[in-house]
């Protein structure tokens, strides 16, 4: 028999989330919090069964569009949606809850992908499908709002890379696909990355607003990034990311040439067609660089002749797996 129990306490709550086959931060207390911080008001729920052990979570954001209230769950449910009787009862349960408070919905975006394809598009023969999972949120008495693409719909980003950084360097470097080759690329670029802390989050900024200029999107701002530092106290990490511009102009184009000199030797068409697509990359990278960093004339070069990124990771207790980044879209579905 299973019962809900409406306000979890938050370790119990957590220690579920890490335990989850699908952990993300979004689904600890913390998450709860800097949503508090933003003036919404967070509800953290359970399902427990007849051992009072947790089968189920979720942490519902109560919001009002106009006068009316809603509930929204980012990334749904924290639970097995291979089990019926649970997915079940927590679903009637949280339908029966939005409604004694007059809530107008209970809407959520689950992060499981529909179905694996191939790169080209192609549904994978042998892939997942979860389909199995549209049609149990039906029985359940939620109405589909259709499968997205890409980030059409979604509040939150529709992909997430988890990678558990408590850990060893070297297992660290074994979970990174391509980690080989973008170490070498970081080496031939005079790359370093250092961790760091608050008194840096300028750093992230800029980049962030950089690059909102770049793809047009509206940037976040220093005290976003803050507030995330302070809810996730042990859990973000803030990575700047520093290069030396002078040695990775020096390095890329003593790589130029070597490609260059390769040529001559290179018989196989297929070789030399992609000996000079290396050389265009290069080209293409030497010019940006040169544009974006020494634009400013030599006399400020010397001055300016390195650089910092910044990027925030957060390795909370929920983010122990890397999730697979695959065409599939999400479901999405809503109760009212």
């Amino acid at each position: 028999m299973l019962r809900l129990i409406e306000h979890e306490q938050s370790q119990p709550f957590d220690a579920f989330a890490a335990s989850g086959k699908i952990p993300h931060y979004t689904k600890t207390h913390f998450y709860g919090e800097l949503c508090r911080r933003k003036g919404i008001e967070v509800q953290r729920v359970s399902a427990r069964n007849e051992k009072d052990e947790i089968v189920a979570t979720a942490l519902i954001q109560w919001e009002k569009c106009g006068r009316k209230e809603y509930g929204y769950l980012c990334y749904g449910f924290n639970l097995d949606y291979t089990n019926s009787e649970t997915l079940q009862f927590f679903a009637s349960a949280l339908t029966e809850l939005a409604k004694r408070r007059g809530a107008a919905y209970l809407r959520m975006e689950l992060n499981i992908p529909r179905i694996e394809h191939e790169k080209d598009g192609r549904i994978k023969p042998e892939g997942f499908n979860n389909e199995f999972v549209t049609a149990q949120m039906e029985a359940c008495g939620y109405h589909h709002l259709g499968y997205t693409y890409g980030y059409s719909g979604n509040r939150m980003s529709r992909f997430t890379y988890c990678l558990n950084l408590d850990q060893p360097l070297e297992t660290i470097r074994k979970q990174i696909k391509h980690y080989t080759a973008y170490q070498k690329k970081n080496i031939q670029r005079a790359v370093s990355v250092k961790l760091s802390d608050e008194r840096d989050l300028s750093i992230l900024v800029e980049a962030e607003r950089e690059l909102a200029h770049k793809l047009h999107f509206l940037p976040k701002k220093e005290k976003d990034f803050r507030q995330l530092m302070e809810c996730f106290p042990d859990q973000a990490r803030l990575y700047v990311v520093s290069a030396n511009v002078d040695q990775a102009l020096s390095h890329l184009k003593l790589l130029r040439e070597q490609l260059i000199c390769q040529q001559g030797k290179l018989i196989n068409a297929q070789r030399l067609a992609e000996n000079q697509k290396q050389i265009a990359a290069l080209d293409q990278e030497i010019a940006e660089l040169m544009r974006d960093y020494q634009g400013l004339g030599e006399s400020n070069w010397a001055l300016n002749s390195s650089f910092n990124k910044a990027s925030m990771s957060i390795t909370s207790i929920c983010i122990q797996r890397k999730f697979c980044r695959t065409s599939a879209p999400l479901l999405r579905c809503t109760a009212r």
